[in-house]
């Protein structure tokens, strides 16, 4: 137990540097590198409503599959490591490809949305969020894992983009910043109050049940998005 609470010791302050540095790196790149876009006649009248009805109605969806995720997301590797008993290391290396995805991908998957709408990467990345959640404790193989995790990443490479251009779309250019601050004030408050009713779940009722409210929930949202939001698609010149 020493040898293995001195190499944790070591591990940590390893991790949290590989996090702090390359953060440090973009800092300083962001601060040098790109330009300011803060209109310069700042005295021209706000006519615009930053607080729209559509605007109210994405938040809501945001904070409602915001907590849902984030109900899941602190269970997810204690869940896992009790079901396939695998170490920390092969769990990683199964998210590898998901993060790589991540990673590279939506740059290009924001083409859709531009050229076939926001609302339909919206619904198919909460659809498939959603079946994720459902196989999770199901799981009984890395491999297994490794492929959920990049079918996941898929859906939600292609529903962020879309999230934010929505955003984009429905906030006039006077008040963009503050319709991203509410958009993100959603989904954090959510964020924070997830993993309060998902450590009550898997204690009390269940180490599954977080998942299947979980993939109940995103269902809901991927329905709400497509019967309350109207679609922002942009013109499309040819």
């Amino acid at each position: 137990m020493t040898n293995m609470g001195l190499k944790w010791n070591l591990i940590w302050p390893i991790l949290f540097a590989g996090y702090t540095i390359p953060a440090l790196i973009g800092f300083w790149k962001g601060w040098h590198g790109v330009l300011e876009t803060k209109p310069e006649d700042s005295q021209t009248p706000i006519k615009s409503r930053p607080i729209s009805r559509q605007l109210i109605t994405l938040m809501t969806i945001v904070f409602i599959t915001g907590a849902s995720q984030a109900m899941v997301w602190p269970l997810l590797m204690v869940f896992l490591q009790d079901i396939l008993k695998a170490e920390v290391w092969s769990l990683a290396l199964a998210y590898l490809p998901a993060a790589i995805m991540g990673a590279f991908l939506p740059s290009r998957a924001g083409i859709i949305a531009d050229h076939f709408g926001r609302k339909g990467p919206m619904v198919v990345g909460l659809i498939i969020g959603a079946a994720a959640s459902l196989i999770i404790p199901q799981l009984r193989s890395i491999l297994g894992l490794a492929s959920l995790w990049a079918f996941e990443s898929a859906g939600y490479v292609a529903a962020i983009p879309a999230e934010r251009a929505f955003v984009a779309d429905i906030a006039g250019q006077d008040v963009r910043g503050t319709s991203y601050g509410l958009y993100t004030f959603a989904f954090f408050l959510g964020a924070f109050l997830g993993p309060l009713a998902g450590g009550w779940l898997y204690d009390r009722v269940g180490h599954a049940s977080p998942f299947y409210l979980n993939s109940a929930v995103l269902l809901l949202g991927a329905v709400l998005v497509a019967t309350l939001l109207r679609e922002t698609r942009p013109n499309i010149k040819t």
